[in-house]
């Protein structure tokens, strides 16, 4: 009888992972695109999204956008990130603070970020209604 490891559970390779990301990217394209010169991030399903997508589809749209080498930040301000989600930098305080406290986002020097060890998490959460 053949013994099993209980971490091989944990062992992907590359093909399964790329898959994997791919479905979840394909599935953020339906909510959002960024546009390739400036960064902008552009919503496609605004009205479907709560304040707390808004944030991480605008945060996870500057992340990516930066790591493709567009010259954008990947920190926003309140102010900024409110500017993005057409709401005043008070009505998303609430917003921040929740996803602050979940680990979704991190505070910089007064400015928000993605946690990048979180992109499958935030992804799941902007793709299911």
């Amino acid at each position: 009888m053949e013994e099993t490891d209980p971490f091989d559970i944990l062992f992907v390779d590359e093909k399964t992972a790329t898959e994997e990301l791919q479905k979840r990217v394909e599935q953020a394209s339906e909510i959002f695109v960024i546009e390739r010169e400036t960064g902008k991030i552009l919503f496609k399903n605004y009205e479907s999204l709560n304040d707390s997508q808004r944030v991480m589809v605008v945060l996870l749209g500057r992340y990516i956008a930066k790591k493709k080498g567009l010259n954008v930040s990947d920190c926003l301000g309140p102010s900024e990130l409110g500017q993005n989600i057409g709401k005043s930098r008070t009505s998303i305080s609430a917003p921040l603070a929740k996803l602050r406290t979940m680990g979704i986002i991190e505070a910089v020097d007064g400015s928000y970020r993605i946690n990048p060890h979180r992109v499958g998490k935030i992804l799941d959460f902007i793709t299911t209604r």
